[in-house]
């Protein structure tokens, strides 16, 4: 990458490797696990990526970020989702996933009017900078199907809850696999160091992807009070990875243009 060669020639190759290492032991990724582009790749401009390189994440509050994996769009939701997000959120099967633990609602709703005081209160609580919910578009036909919230991390233990609410033909483990991979980049761009999220026993599908994507059920303990949750840690990086990241860098000085 030529923002990479850049670094490497007015910086060195030493500290090219420092921004690397850090902003991958903070979740920003040359190539996510999933073989998409990784976080670099959202950048514009190289001078974004040189950016994002020395100084690492941006307040996802100022703007909020948008994702991308095959299948899936995630961005702020909006009130123009109201009608799409209504057959979600009035949808038994759906209902009986939700995960409404601490809320002020359950968000079981019939009325096109409920659905759209609930984003209301979504995109006030984003303004406040309290948490964020992302409306997930299906890429074939630009509706929203399900929303994803990230709720910021407990400052006693670190804590950040994940909840994905999805219409039940969006309730398969290939499909929440790839939400999972997305809300990777949270412990990055909102400062996450624990995520827990809801799957209740029925939720076998669901259960199925946490487990795939690196979450282990989380007992209730003296931290934490509520049942049927998972939980994972921030990744932690290896001394491969860290060579890995040398390597990188290595070839990117030898090679790049």
């Amino acid at each position: 990458m030529k923002a990479f060669n850049t670094v490497a020639k007015t910086e060195g190759l030493d500290k090219l490797a420092e921004y690397l290492y850090t902003n991958y032991n903070c979740g920003i990724t040359y190539h996510r696990a999933d073989k998409l582009t990784g976080d670099y790749d959202r950048c514009k401009t190289m001078e974004e990526v040189i950016d994002l390189l020395k100084n690492g994440k941006p307040n996802p509050y100022d703007s909020c970020p948008i994702y991308e994996s095959k299948c899936f769009i995630l961005r702020l939701v909006s009130l123009n989702d109201a009608s799409n997000l209504l057959l979600c959120y009035s949808n038994p099967e759906a209902q009986a996933i939700f995960n409404s633990d601490n809320c002020t609602s359950d968000f079981c709703y019939s009325t096109l009017d409920e659905m759209k005081r609930c984003i209301e209160g979504w995109l006030d609580a984003y303004n406040k900078k309290d948490f964020v919910r992302f409306s997930i578009i299906d890429k074939q036909n630009d509706k929203a199907v399900g929303t994803v919230e990230i709720f910021g991390s407990d400052k006693n233990h670190g804590y950040s809850v994940l909840r994905i609410d999805i219409h039940p033909q969006y309730e398969k483990e290939e499909y929440l696999g790839e939400l999972l991979c997305i809300a990777d980049s949270f412990f990055h761009d909102f400062g996450c160091n624990r995520i827990v999220t809801k799957a209740v026993t029925k939720a076998t599908e669901r259960i199925l992807a946490l487990v795939n994507h690196g979450y282990a059920s989380y007992p209730v303990n003296a931290e934490w009070s509520r049942e049927n949750y998972y939980i994972k840690d921030v990744p932690a990086v290896s001394a491969q990875t860290r060579n890995l990241l040398n390597d990188k860098a290595g070839n990117t000085l030898k090679y790049g243009e």
